[in-house]
Protein backbone atom coordinates (compact mmCIF):
# COMPACT_ATOMS: atom_id res chain seq x y z
CA UNK A 1 0.00 0.00 0.00
CA UNK A 2 1.33 2.94 -1.18
CA UNK A 3 1.93 5.80 1.30
CA UNK A 4 0.18 9.36 0.84
CA UNK A 5 2.45 12.52 2.28
CA UNK A 6 0.92 15.50 3.96
CA UNK A 7 1.83 18.65 3.64
CA UNK A 8 1.51 20.88 5.99
CA UNK A 9 1.59 24.77 5.24
CA UNK A 10 3.17 26.75 8.28
CA UNK A 11 1.62 30.78 8.51
CA UNK A 12 4.23 33.32 7.00
CA UNK A 13 4.46 37.25 7.85
CA UNK A 14 4.13 38.95 4.46
CA UNK A 15 5.00 42.34 3.96
CA UNK A 16 2.07 44.86 3.43
CA UNK A 17 2.38 44.59 -0.58
CA UNK A 18 2.29 41.09 -0.03
CA UNK A 19 5.33 40.83 -2.77
CA UNK A 20 7.43 39.21 -0.54
CA UNK A 21 8.04 37.68 3.36
CA UNK A 22 8.92 39.93 5.63
CA UNK A 23 11.95 39.33 7.78
CA UNK A 24 12.15 38.08 11.06
CA UNK A 25 14.09 41.16 12.26
CA UNK A 26 11.86 43.32 10.90
CA UNK A 27 8.69 41.95 12.28
CA UNK A 28 9.06 43.95 15.85
CA UNK A 29 8.49 47.28 13.71
CA UNK A 30 6.25 45.99 11.83
CA UNK A 31 3.04 47.45 14.02
CA UNK A 32 4.40 50.48 15.07
CA UNK A 33 5.71 51.77 11.22
CA UNK A 34 1.85 50.76 10.16
CA UNK A 35 0.01 52.83 12.92
CA UNK A 36 2.82 55.66 11.85
CA UNK A 37 2.01 55.80 8.41
CA UNK A 38 -1.80 55.95 9.66
CA UNK A 39 -1.08 58.94 11.46
CA UNK A 40 0.66 61.06 9.16
CA UNK A 41 -1.97 60.13 6.70
CA UNK A 42 -4.65 60.99 8.79
CA UNK A 43 -2.42 64.59 10.02
CA UNK A 44 -1.67 65.02 5.64
CA UNK A 45 -5.53 64.95 5.15
CA UNK A 46 -5.94 67.42 8.85
CA UNK A 47 -3.43 69.65 7.33
CA UNK A 48 -5.03 69.86 3.84
CA UNK A 49 -8.48 70.42 4.77
CA UNK A 50 -7.12 73.32 7.31
CA UNK A 51 -4.71 74.81 4.79
CA UNK A 52 -8.04 74.74 2.67
CA UNK A 53 -10.34 76.29 5.52
CA UNK A 54 -7.77 78.85 6.36
CA UNK A 55 -7.59 80.18 2.69
CA UNK A 56 -11.50 80.23 2.82
CA UNK A 57 -11.26 82.18 5.88
CA UNK A 58 -8.71 84.76 4.56
CA UNK A 59 -10.36 85.33 1.73
CA UNK A 60 -13.62 86.44 3.85
CA UNK A 61 -11.46 88.27 6.00
CA UNK A 62 -9.69 90.22 2.98
CA UNK A 63 -13.61 90.68 2.07
CA UNK A 64 -14.18 92.53 5.20
CA UNK A 65 -11.14 94.88 5.62
CA UNK A 66 -10.62 95.70 2.25
CA UNK A 67 -10.77 99.34 1.56
CA UNK A 68 -11.99 99.97 5.36
CA UNK A 69 -10.19 103.15 7.30
CA UNK A 70 -7.81 102.93 10.63
CA UNK A 71 -10.74 102.99 13.02
CA UNK A 72 -13.03 100.64 11.47
CA UNK A 73 -9.92 98.12 10.97
CA UNK A 74 -8.99 98.70 14.55
CA UNK A 75 -12.11 97.14 15.57
CA UNK A 76 -12.02 94.15 12.98
CA UNK A 77 -9.18 93.16 14.51
CA UNK A 78 -10.86 93.14 18.25
CA UNK A 79 -13.17 90.90 17.09
CA UNK A 80 -10.44 88.88 15.44
CA UNK A 81 -8.59 88.35 18.71
CA UNK A 82 -11.41 88.00 20.55
CA UNK A 83 -12.73 84.97 18.65
CA UNK A 84 -8.93 83.23 19.16
CA UNK A 85 -9.31 84.54 23.15
CA UNK A 86 -12.23 82.65 23.55
CA UNK A 87 -10.51 79.36 22.81
CA UNK A 88 -8.61 80.15 25.84
CA UNK A 89 -5.16 81.54 23.77
CA UNK A 90 -3.61 84.33 24.70
CA UNK A 91 -3.78 87.89 23.32
CA UNK A 92 -0.09 87.46 22.19
CA UNK A 93 -0.68 84.33 20.57
CA UNK A 94 -4.20 86.27 19.13
CA UNK A 95 -2.04 89.20 18.23
CA UNK A 96 0.67 86.96 16.23
CA UNK A 97 -2.41 85.03 14.29
CA UNK A 98 -4.00 88.50 13.28
CA UNK A 99 -0.59 89.61 11.85
CA UNK A 100 0.28 86.38 10.02
CA UNK A 101 -3.54 86.48 8.95
CA UNK A 102 -2.93 90.24 7.69
CA UNK A 103 0.46 89.17 6.06
CA UNK A 104 -1.09 86.39 4.02
CA UNK A 105 -3.78 88.33 2.28
CA UNK A 106 -1.62 90.96 1.60
CA UNK A 107 0.07 88.58 -0.42
CA UNK A 108 -2.73 86.66 -1.68
CA UNK A 109 -4.67 89.80 -2.58
CA UNK A 110 -2.28 92.77 -2.19
CA UNK A 111 -3.78 94.24 0.51
CA UNK A 112 -2.37 96.88 2.48
CA UNK A 113 -3.60 98.11 6.02
CA UNK A 114 -4.54 101.44 6.43
CA UNK A 115 -2.68 103.53 8.29
CA UNK A 116 -3.43 105.05 12.19
CA UNK A 117 -4.50 108.84 11.21
CA UNK A 118 -3.07 109.49 14.92
CA UNK A 119 0.05 107.72 13.90
CA UNK A 120 0.36 109.79 10.63
CA UNK A 121 -0.65 112.97 12.56
CA UNK A 122 1.94 112.48 14.97
CA UNK A 123 4.82 111.89 12.16
CA UNK A 124 3.49 114.69 10.37
CA UNK A 125 3.69 117.04 13.42
CA UNK A 126 7.09 115.71 14.77
CA UNK A 127 8.63 116.46 10.88
CA UNK A 128 7.26 120.50 11.04
CA UNK A 129 8.58 120.56 14.76
CA UNK A 130 12.01 119.19 13.16
CA UNK A 131 11.84 121.34 9.81
CA UNK A 132 11.00 124.64 11.90
CA UNK A 133 14.00 124.09 14.56
CA UNK A 134 15.98 124.00 10.87
CA UNK A 135 14.24 126.71 9.81
CA UNK A 136 15.46 128.63 12.94
CA UNK A 137 18.94 127.89 12.47
CA UNK A 138 18.94 129.97 9.35
CA UNK A 139 19.08 133.89 9.22
CA UNK A 140 17.06 136.07 6.65
CA UNK A 141 20.21 136.29 4.31
CA UNK A 142 20.46 132.03 4.38
CA UNK A 143 17.25 131.99 3.38
CA UNK A 144 17.18 134.58 0.63
CA UNK A 145 19.88 132.29 -0.61
CA UNK A 146 18.62 129.05 -0.80
CA UNK A 147 15.15 130.57 -2.34
CA UNK A 148 17.11 132.26 -4.84
CA UNK A 149 19.12 128.85 -5.55
CA UNK A 150 15.87 127.05 -5.55
CA UNK A 151 13.91 129.47 -7.98
CA UNK A 152 17.18 128.78 -9.95
CA UNK A 153 16.41 125.37 -10.57
CA UNK A 154 12.70 126.05 -11.66
CA UNK A 155 11.08 122.23 -11.08
CA UNK A 156 7.93 122.26 -9.38
CA UNK A 157 9.69 120.36 -6.11
CA UNK A 158 12.07 123.86 -5.99
CA UNK A 159 9.40 126.69 -6.56
CA UNK A 160 7.36 125.10 -3.94
CA UNK A 161 9.91 124.76 -1.06
CA UNK A 162 11.12 128.44 -2.74
CA UNK A 163 7.47 129.33 -1.95
CA UNK A 164 7.64 128.11 1.82
CA UNK A 165 10.98 129.99 2.54
CA UNK A 166 8.74 132.90 1.09
CA UNK A 167 6.18 132.45 3.89
CA UNK A 168 8.67 132.51 6.53
CA UNK A 169 10.27 135.30 5.25
CA UNK A 170 6.84 137.05 5.49
CA UNK A 171 6.68 135.95 9.19
CA UNK A 172 9.63 136.96 9.94
CA UNK A 173 9.01 140.56 8.34
CA UNK A 174 5.60 140.94 9.94
CA UNK A 175 6.87 141.42 13.40
CA UNK A 176 9.07 144.10 12.26
CA UNK A 177 6.28 145.90 9.86
CA UNK A 178 3.55 145.73 12.88
CA UNK A 179 6.20 147.11 15.14
CA UNK A 180 6.27 150.27 12.33
CA UNK A 181 3.36 150.60 11.82
CA UNK A 182 2.35 150.51 15.77
CA UNK A 183 5.00 153.41 15.91
CA UNK A 184 3.53 155.65 13.04
CA UNK A 185 0.12 155.15 14.33
CA UNK A 186 0.98 156.63 17.94
CA UNK A 187 2.83 159.55 16.11
CA UNK A 188 -0.02 160.34 13.71
CA UNK A 189 -2.27 160.00 17.19
CA UNK A 190 0.04 162.56 19.02
CA UNK A 191 0.11 164.83 15.72
CA UNK A 192 -3.83 164.72 15.89
CA UNK A 193 -3.99 165.34 19.37
CA UNK A 194 -1.56 168.28 19.59
CA UNK A 195 -3.28 170.36 16.47
CA UNK A 196 -6.42 170.07 18.63
CA UNK A 197 -5.12 171.04 21.50
CA UNK A 198 -3.42 174.32 19.08
CA UNK A 199 -6.88 174.71 17.64
CA UNK A 200 -8.44 175.23 21.21
CA UNK A 201 -6.22 177.62 22.17
CA UNK A 202 -6.85 180.59 20.17
CA UNK A 203 -3.71 182.20 20.67
CA UNK A 204 -1.58 184.18 18.09
CA UNK A 205 0.83 181.25 18.53
CA UNK A 206 -1.29 178.83 18.34
CA UNK A 207 -2.33 179.54 14.94
CA UNK A 208 0.84 180.27 13.68
CA UNK A 209 2.08 176.93 14.70
CA UNK A 210 -1.47 175.65 13.05
CA UNK A 211 -0.17 177.35 9.76
CA UNK A 212 2.88 175.85 9.38
CA UNK A 213 1.09 172.63 10.11
CA UNK A 214 -0.73 173.37 6.54
CA UNK A 215 2.26 174.45 5.18
CA UNK A 216 4.40 171.52 5.42
CA UNK A 217 1.12 169.14 4.48
CA UNK A 218 0.82 170.90 1.75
Amino acid sequence: MALQSTVVEVPVAVSPVGAAVTPDHLLQHQDAVFNIGADILAAETLLSKGEATREIADAALFGVVNGMNYVDYDFIRGFFKSGQIDKAVSEAAAQKSWERAIKRIGSAFEFTPPKSEAKDAVRKSEAKVKAEAEMAKLDEFQIAEQQTALIEKGDSKSLTKAAALQRELDKRNKGSLDAEKATRKAMADQAISRIKELAKAGTADADDLLNQVVLLLG
